[in-house]
């Protein structure tokens, strides 16, 4: 495909993605009184799944909605981080034990994925690869680890199936079991953004529950995100793979390096935003809008936009050819991490 034709097949896709997440708001700001009604990027993804499961799409298309997700979810991400305020995170509830959910969580997830592949007769690479796609960011983390451990191919592939289809669950499953337990917004978001696979998956799970469970899934998703070079680093030790781990950047320096770009431009936002500097008032219809709140707003609706085209990618045929057996390994370590993150909600 030429530089031009790829152009044109971007901007189609960002249109019909875009077209999409305005059909999603209107269709909840129409069912606003309807009682546990997902937020308007869940609702961009499931009729993204529509139409790319049921609507024929050129192949050139789809290709370009994987780059409106490569593109999009990172600036979502930083104009999201311009609503929050981190003088919250003086709370114990969500600074400490936040953080201590975060870490308790991701070694469940983990080490149930491994155990449980083992249990089930599932190779120990898939579950590896299971592990820390559960237990820091679904597909990226796969990916990272994939060639310390030296995955072969098709374990690769399998896991990379189950994560995926375990994501979207586990997405949809978290609002629910958030108003079951009687959970308020702040631990809502600290639930989703602790025990959700994929960054996206997990903002869009935080929107369905309110502007603070939105900040907070944000929020200790990327704080997961961060911890992946880590546990690159620390399974390269282990697996005394020395090659592996050194050109992961095994230095202060390297590790730091290796965090995302938007990671520190949501930090950065959620700084201006704690010392007051985004709170200027701009003319909006109506009246007046503060800086921060029209950043965040446009930040949710590119998140609509980026969950649009996740859903135009996702393959329900080929969610039938996972090995059911991975599924089951993975989805007994996703059950496990909720349960630990939820017990320690509870405390």
């Amino acid at each position: 495909m030429s530089q031009s034709e790829q152009k044109k097949s971007d901007l189609r896709a960002w249109a019909l993605c875009l077209l999409v997440a305005v059909v999603a708001y209107l269709l909840r700001w129409t069912l606003a009184d309807v009682r546990d009604l997902p937020g308007a990027a869940i609702l961009a993804l499931l009729g993204g799944v529509l139409i790319g499961n049921f609507a024929p799409l050129p192949p050139a298309w789809t290709e370009g909605c994987g780059r409106v997700i490569k593109r999009g979810i990172p600036y979502a991400i930083l104009l999201i981080g311009a609503g929050l305020d981190l003088s919250i995170l003086s709370d114990p509830k969500l600074g400490v034990a936040g953080l201590a959910t975060v870490l308790v969580a991701m070694t469940v997830g983990f080490g149930a994925s491994v155990l449980f592949a083992r249990l089930l007769g599932v190779s120990r690479g898939t579950g590896l690869l299971l592990g820390a796609g559960t237990a820091i960011c679904g597909n990226s983390a796969i990916v990272a680890v994939a060639p310390v451990i030296r995955a072969r191919d098709e374990e690769l592939v399998l896991s990379l199936g189950v994560i995926n289809l375990l994501g979207v669950l586990v997405m949809l499953a978290v609002p629910p079991i958030v108003r079951l337990f009687s959970l308020d917004e702040a631990a809502g978001g600290v639930l989703a953004g602790t025990t959700i696979h994929a960054v996206p998956q997990a903002i869009a799970a935080g929107e369905s529950l309110g502007e603070r469970g939105l900040e907070l899934a944000t929020l200790f998703k990327l704080v997961r995100v961060a911890l992946l070079a880590p546990m690159v680093v620390g399974i390269a030790l282990l697996f005394a793979r020395g090659e592996a781990a050194s050109s992961k950047g095994g230095s202060a320096v390297g590790l730091l390096r290796s965090v995302p770009w938007f990671i520190w431009g949501f930090v950065a936002m959620a700084a201006l935003k704690t010392v007051g500097v985004l709170d200027l008032n701009l003319p909006a219809p109506g009246g007046e809008i503060e800086l921060w709140a029209a950043l965040k707003a446009t930040g949710k609706f590119l998140l609509a936009v980026v969950m649009a085209a996740v859903g135009i990618g996702i393959r329900l045929r080929a969610f039938l050819r996972v090995g059911p057996k991975a599924v089951l390994a993975g989805a007994l370590a996703s059950v496990a991490m909720l349960a630990a993150a939820l017990a320690l909600q509870q405390l």
